[in-house]
Parts: structure tokens; C-alpha cells; sequence
């Protein structure tokens, strides 16, 4: 017989679907990613009830900025907006974000961190099982920690991936935040940037369960498809942009400016024939009579072909 679910257990699972179910389709109805992030970090606020909440975007020279933030005013300051120096988080721990997806739980007053990967560090296959390995926390990182007013900190990567054909063009590049993977088998590679960190901060001690890890990490899985969508949002409508200044007479302007280009090519070649009909009637006529006739049809086609006003007569003597 099966017995029935606790209350409390019964009430954070609905809440963790009902998370999922909002941020989901927050994603699939907006297209902009500043909307979109500022809708998980508040959601995640809530869920967590944590003092802050922030997403964190590095830059190609190593820095970072807090691009998103729901946080408690009574409790912590606000960060965002503010960019920090590539030093901030060393390169080993970006290795480990970037390797093997490494989640990072801090509890400053036990002076612990624990760390929990979900990929294999050689291969960038998925573990079998979650494992927490713990150890002395870092007494620079912290005195950081303590002077932001943070006694518990959960940090997850955001990864931006992007695959093609082996032999195929993807973009790569050698800066310590991209990674380039080999699949043999499916003859494919994946070009793997960290893009960011979801970030949570509690002003308080406090432990998270494996369940709520999941949760947050699954929110996390969702955030880098969206950005793989804005990325492709933003390289379409560059794209378009370009075409619709280099497409021929995509512009109005040019469109508005054929008329009278035409008219005035057709006012030049009236000119033209009206000064060689001039200079000929002046000359003497046994010199004349032979060049006369020579031009005197093909001044006539001139004329005819672009509706001029100056109409020679087929017929005419010097």
C-alpha cells in the first residue's frame, strides 16, 4: 500500500513544477533576453528565498557585469551594473565551470565549499551520479564573501553551445572561456563558451537541498537555450539589416530618384543632338550634305526612343 505524501513534500514539489512551468513559458513568449532574465532571477528569488539572485555575463577580455538581479534591499546592496575585473573569479574555477560544469555551494561560517560536477573532466560526459566533494574554503575568497555581507553563496555556469558538421566552419577561439569538443561517433564538435554565472547570495547561513540544486540547475539548462536563441535572434536581424541597405533600390530614396535620372539623360542626349544639328548647318553644304545625311536618321532614333521634344523630320535637305 502506498502511503500518501507528506504535506510539506507534496507542497515543494508543486512548487518546483509550477516554477519550471512559469519560466518556461516566459522563455517561449518573449523574445528579448533582458526580459527573459529578469524573470528567472525573480522567480528564482521567490523559489529559493534567498537575499539576492543575480546573473553574472562575462566579456571577451575576462571581466564581468551583472546583467540581472532580484535581491532583498533590507538585507544586501544591489549589484547590477557593476562590472568587475577578470581577477574577481581565477582561472582555475572558469577551467571548472567550463570542463565540468562544476557547481560551487559556500557556507562562510563553516569556512566549507562544496563542489559538485555534472561532467567528466576528460570527456564532457555526464556523470553517472552527482557527487559533493568538500573542502577548506579559501580565506581570500572568504574575506570577500564577509565584506559583500554574504554568508552563503551558490554559484552554477552558463554555458553557451553551439555544434556543427566536424568538418564543417564553426566559430572557435583560443581565450581561456571556450572549449571545443570532438564527437568521433555522431562526426560532430561543439564549440562551448562560458557565457556566465547564476549567482545566489544569502546574507544568512543556509543549505540547499539536492532537490532545490536540481531545480536551479534545470532553470540554469533552460537560460543557456534562450541565449542560444537571442544569439541567433541577434545574427538574423544583422543580417537582415545588412541586406536591406546593399539590396538594389531596397531604399525609397533611390526608387524616388529614377524618374529624374531618366529625365535628365534624356534632356542631355535632346542637347547633344541639337548642338551636332547646329554645328552641321553652319558648314558649308558640299561638306555637309554627306555627314547630314549620315546623322540624320540616327539623330531621329534618338529622339524617338526617349520621347524627346526636338523631333527631326525623316525627310530634309541643307
Amino acid at each position: 500500500m502506498k502511503l500518501p505524501e507528506n504535506t510539506q513534500d507534496l507542497k515543494q514539489r508543486l512548487d518546483r513544477e509550477a516554477l519550471m512551468r512559469r519560466i518556461t513559458e516566459r522563455i517561449r513568449q518573449s523574445l528579448e533576453l533582458e526580459e527573459i532574465l529578469a524573470c528567472t532571477v525573480r522567480e528564482l528569488r521567490s523559489f529559493l528565498e534567498t537575499d539576492r539572485i543575480m546573473i553574472y555575463r562575462f566579456s571577451a577580455d575576462g571581466s564581468g557585469e551583472v546583467v540581472a538581479e532580484s535581491f532583498n534591499s533590507n538585507r544586501l546592496p544591489s549589484l547590477k551594473g557593476l562590472n568587475f575585473p577578470a581577477d574577481d573569479i581565477p582561472i582555475n574555477a572558469r577551467e571548472m565551470y567550463l570542463n565540468s560544469r562544476q557547481r560551487t555551494i559556500v557556507d562562510v561560517s563553516a569556512g566549507t565549499i562544496a563542489l559538485s560536477p555534472l561532467d567528466a573532466l576528460a570527456t564532457g560526459q555526464p556523470l553517472a551520479s552527482e557527487e559533493m566533494h568538500y573542502r577548506m574554503l579559501d580565506p581570500c575568497h572568504k574575506a570577500y564573501l564577509t565584506a559583500m555581507g554574504v554568508q552563503s553563496s551558490l554559484v552554477l555556469p552558463i554555458l553557451h553551445r553551439q555544434s556543427a558538421i566536424a568538418n564543417g566552419y564553426t566559430n572557435t577561439c583560443n581565450t581561456p572561456g571556450c572549449l571545443t569538443r570532438y564527437d568521433a561517433e555522431n562526426n560532430r564538435q561543439t564549440h562551448i563558451k562560458l557565457w556566465g554565472l547564476l549567482v545566489s547570495h544569502h546574507s544568512l547561513p543556509c543549505s540547499i537541498s539536492a532537490t532545490d540544486l536540481e531545480v536551479v540547475q534545470l532553470v540554469t539548462d533552460q537560460l543557456s537555450n534562450a541565449i542560444a536563441h537571442s544569439i541567433l535572434l541577434q545574427k538574423t536581424r544583422s543580417q537582415a539589416a545588412r541586406e536591406a541597405t546593399t539590396k538594389p533600390h531596397s531604399n525609397p530614396a533611390v526608387r524616388s530618384d529614377k524618374p529624374a535620372i531618366a529625365a535628365s539623360f534624356r534632356s542631355n542626349c535632346c542637347c547633344f543632338a541639337r548642338q551636332r544639328w547646329q554645328a552641321l548647318h553652319q558648314q558649308p553644304k558640299k561638306q555637309r550634305s554627306p555627314i547630314g545625311y549620315k546623322y540624320k536618321y540616327r539623330f531621329s532614333t534618338v529622339g524617338r526612343k526617349f520621347n524627346s521634344p526636338f523631333i527631326f523630320p525623316r525627310r530634309f535637305r541643307l
